[in-house]
């Protein structure tokens, strides 16, 4: 597993290292700025780049979860003895790597911002930790809810615009899903909160991290059984 997760993630150091060295040059031009201007003009430059390390996080995440799903991105992981499951969370975990590495980039500015203006104390670690850990859940959330259904819409349902309309549907039905799962069962606003950011400024309970973790466990689920039963067919 150790192997593939570092062969996953090589596929996307081009790009990787490429978003960092910007994220993390702008960052140093607003730092420099601050030394001029003040404080204010950091917190917009910390805004920025906080928004390209989330387009970041996005589009590695993509392109790793999208690997070994057909003919056109095919790796030589795919030559490998592992199982669909394996090699399924072995991108997933590459992709939470690869966010780490961008978080721990943007977190330097954003903890020099927050200690120099006040605004974050040491005791803040600890939802910064939490959030940290969420991010698992936030990119198998993206790959789950987004990602399966794009790749089953370009890579397995060419022959039929009635199944393509389907995905499409289903990508739709997901987030009618959790509407409706919030405005019946209140997911999202339910006891349990949990700070995910300092100062609690983003929050989530326990039982909506137990409802996508479930949910995501079954879009996942079916998408390596169909995997596996395709590649017990070729």
């Amino acid at each position: 597993m150790k192997k593939m997760i570092t062969f996953y993630l090589k596929q996307i150091s081009p790009i990787l290292l490429i978003g960092l060295a910007i994220i993390w040059g702008l960052n140093l031009v607003g730092l420099t700025m601050n030394l001029m201007e003040g404080p204010d003009l950091l917190f917009r430059a910390i805004r920025g780049t906080t928004v390209m390390c989330v387009l970041l996080i996005l589009i590695t995440t993509w392109k790793i979860t999208k690997l070994d799903t057909s003919k056109e991105n095919l790796t030589l992981a795919s030559l490998s003895g592992f199982s669909e499951m394996k090699k399924f969370f072995g991108k997933l975990f590459a992709a939470y790597l690869a966010a780490i590495t961008v978080i721990l980039v943007q977190s330097v500015f954003i903890w020099y911002y927050g200690f120099e203006t006040g605004r974050m104390e040491v005791g803040d670690a600890l939802s910064f930790a939490s959030g940290t850990l969420m991010m698992f859940l936030f990119i198998a959330m993206f790959v789950c809810y987004f990602v399966i259904p794009v790749g089953w819409l370009k890579d397995h349902v060419k022959a039929s615009y009635a199944q393509k309309a389907a995905v499409i549907l289903l990508m739709f039905g997901i987030l009618i899903v959790n509407l409706l799962a919030e405005y019946y069962l209140h997911i999202y606003n339910s006891a349990g909160i949990i700070s995910i950011l300092p100062s609690g400024h983003f929050e989530i309970s326990l039982l909506s991290i137990v409802w996508n973790a479930t949910l995501c466990s079954i879009i996942a689920g079916s998408y390596i059984y169909m995997k596996s039963k395709k590649m017990d067919t070729v």
